[in-house]
């Protein structure tokens, strides 16, 4: 495509309302994506976007072009779009895995913006090593609408390296109180080798107030871990479920 015309396409998605963005040919905003310049690739993403359902099968293809940016770019347009874009939620799991890192930060992104439609996959996508980390943080992102995922997100706190682990703790702070069933793993991590998770758990415990109090002695026993950020971490951790405790 020109770039003369490319540059028009980018000043109509900086400007075109709604209505004429959906009169656009999906190709032509897909032409767009492999632009040279930064501004009209976004303008692009954003009209694609704005398309919804008339732009989701082409970008399917693109989540699978050979070109790491292509299927990034794609991944990118699905973040934006949001729920609307549940139905590629099969494959932006898939691309969790992907060879290239920006590929799987974005198809959690937009995993994440899907929200609720997606965590049974997400929630399935937490056995496998490749996709653990990725598939934590979309959960995160998630949130409290995240709930049915506590069962498997409890079991990829005690599975895999640690920085995955730390992960699906997060997450579970994330989802919040309905998580609390998910102490007892939490606790369970207190004990691990990662000075890492350990951290993590103890930034996560406090916020479930009276079913983490029952972990007090742990966290205590942490004060004299000879990692000095472990240490300085289960003290506030204390501070927190004290503070709590106090509350009427």
């Amino acid at each position: 495509m020109p770039r003369g015309m490319l540059a028009l396409l980018a000043l109509l998605a900086a400007s075109a309302p709604a209505r004429l963005h959906a009169q656009a040919p999906a190709d032509r905003w897909l032409s767009a994506l492999d632009d040279p310049a930064l501004a009209v690739r976004e303008a692009a993403a954003d009209s694609l976007a704005a398309l919804g359902a008339p732009a989701l099968e082409a970008l399917r293809a693109r989540l699978d072009a050979a070109e790491a940016p292509r299927r990034m770019w794609a991944a990118m347009v699905l973040e934006r779009m949001g729920p609307a874009a549940a139905p590629l939620a099969p494959a932006l799991v898939a691309r969790l895995a992907d060879a290239d890192r920006w590929v799987r930060i974005r198809a959690s992104a937009a995993l994440g913006r899907i929200g609720r439609a997606a965590v049974p996959l997400l929630a399935a996508a937490l056995v496998d090593d490749a996709r653990r980390f990725q598939a934590a943080q979309a959960l995160s992102r998630i949130g409290p609408a995240a709930a049915e995922a506590v069962p498997a997100l409890a079991r990829a706190a005690a599975t895999g390296d640690a920085v995955a682990r730390a992960e699906a703790i997060l997450a579970l702070g994330e989802v919040g109180p309905a998580a609390e069933a998910a102490v007892p793993a939490m606790v369970a991590a207190l004990a691990d080798t990662s000075a890492w998770l350990r951290t993590r758990v103890l930034a996560v415990l406090p916020q479930f107030g009276a079913a983490a109090r029952p972990a007090r002695g742990a966290i205590e026993r942490l004060l004299a871990d000879p990692n000095p950020d472990v240490r300085t971490a289960s003290a506030e951790a204390l501070r927190r479920l004290d503070a709590g405790a106090q509350r009427p």
